[in-house]
């Protein structure tokens, strides 16, 4: 009676019925009639309450209302879907190709389109098929395999190729966890989702253009692969590879490598317009010495090896020096040694045997290769001399080299 208490200000009689406002108030008896009468075209929960609001009331009518419909056999048949879980994400992947998501395109122009889709870099393979077999499919994915690796867990839906026996032994048989997608509910497997629908867009971009599928296919990948990817923020190529792939956009950007080869040919160009020294075989040359303390040592030119390199022998060696190493020389008088007996200098630049040069011995005289029996003679020969032969061969001595009779001589 308490419903009725706090509304009896409200409550009006009419023709021997009670009235709440408009509404007629439903006596206990007749509450089951009327709900039966409300509910008789099964007008749903929310239709039904409020269709007694313009009409009928007593205490409790909603909870009425509610299990009746809650209760109804037919209601229950034509209930709509419930409201949509919360997204649950997938655990995002350590490393690119640990996780990849497949799924099938078609048919479109009576082809299939085999989807496969890195979790980790979002990066697309598609792969137009014939048939959809499990033979079919395996074949496909040992070739994308073979250019990225064996995943460590596959995604797909049920589709009959996906849980034969075939596909299921593949996957054990390569190490790869198997996990599929509830039926009918795309958004479990949304990694590959959402490049089917850019695949079925381009396919019909290329209906409207009337252009080739396979080039604007190409195309649209070659974009989404190079276009940072609204989760990652990142290109999947840059993910998976390491780079960004090279695009025609790219031509906007100047070339390095061309400049460098512009900068390279002006070089080429001026050092063609330069005479280019050149020696003959017999020529006195000044060769670069690298072992002692002279800087230049006189020799001859014995060999040519080409338009920038040369073999010079010099006392007590045989050198190979590049043009840029060589001077000409010309000496007022020829020396008179035997060079025919040399070795080649060994030329290792901070090696003793490089730092090594005798200098004991006479720049123009014998060489450690003389024999002994040579030594002994001219030694003989010497102390037979006149002095006025002595005098005469310092003279010579002088005027050959006039900076070791220098070293030798005293100021009075």
């Amino acid at each position: 009676m308490i419903p009725y208490k706090n509304r009896s200000d409200q409550l009006t009689i009419h023709q021997g019925c009670i009235l709440w406002g408009a509404r007629v108030v439903v006596p206990p008896s007749l509450r089951s009639e009327m709900l039966t009468e409300l509910h008789d075209t099964h007008p749903g929960m929310t239709r039904m309450k409020g269709l007694a609001m313009s009409y009928v009331w007593w205490p409790k009518i909603d909870s009425d209302i509610e299990q009746t419909v809650s209760t109804c056999p037919v209601c229950q048949k034509m209930r709509s879907e419930p409201a949509k879980a919360p997204v649950h994400p997938w655990t995002f992947p350590s490393q690119p190709w640990s996780r990849i998501h497949i799924d099938f395109a078609g048919p479109i122009a009576g082809k299939m389109y085999l989807v496969v889709v890195d979790a980790y870099s979002k990066f697309p393979e598609v792969v137009k098929m014939t048939t959809t077999t499990a033979t079919t499919t395996i074949n496909a994915l040992r070739d994308i395999f073979s250019r990225h690796g064996l995943p460590e867990i596959l995604v797909s839906n049920n589709g009959p190729q996906f849980i034969a026996g075939e596909f299921q032994q593949f996957c054990r048989n390569n190490g790869i966890m198997h996990r599929t997608s509830a039926a009918y509910k795309p958004s479990t497997n949304g990694q590959a989702e959402r490049v089917v629908q850019i695949l079925k867009s381009a396919i019909e971009q290329a209906r409207i253009t009337k252009q080739d599928v396979n080039v604007v296919i190409a195309k649209s990948l070659l974009v989404y692969r190079n276009a940072p990817h609204s989760t990652t923020g990142a290109a999947p190529s840059v993910l998976i590879m390491g780079r960004r792939l090279r695009t025609q956009l790219d031509l906007v950007f100047p070339s390095v490598q061309e400049h460098v080869k512009q900068k390279q040919y002006k070089v080429l160009e001026r050092s063609a317009n330069l005479n280019v020294r050149s020696f003959v075989e017999g020529e006195n040359v000044l060769a670069r010495n690298y072992q002692g303390k002279e800087k230049w040592i006189p020799g001859v030119v014995t060999k040519v090896l080409g338009s920038r390199h040369y073999m010079v022998r010099v006392p007590g060696y045989l050198w190979k020096r590049h043009v840029d190493q060589l001077v000409k020389y010309n000496p007022q008088i020829e020396p008179e040694n035997d060079w025919d007996e040399v070795e080649i200098s060994p030329e290792k630049s901070g090696t003793p045997e490089a730092e090594q040069l005798s200098e004991n011995s006479n720049r123009y005289g014998n060489t450690s290769g003389t024999s002994s029996n040579d030594s002994v003679e001219k030694s003989d020969n010497q102390n037979s001399v006149t002095d006025n032969s002595s005098a005469n061969n310092t003279g010579s001595a002088e005027r050959r080299y006039p900076l070791r009779a220098n070293r030798g001589r005293t100021d009075p």
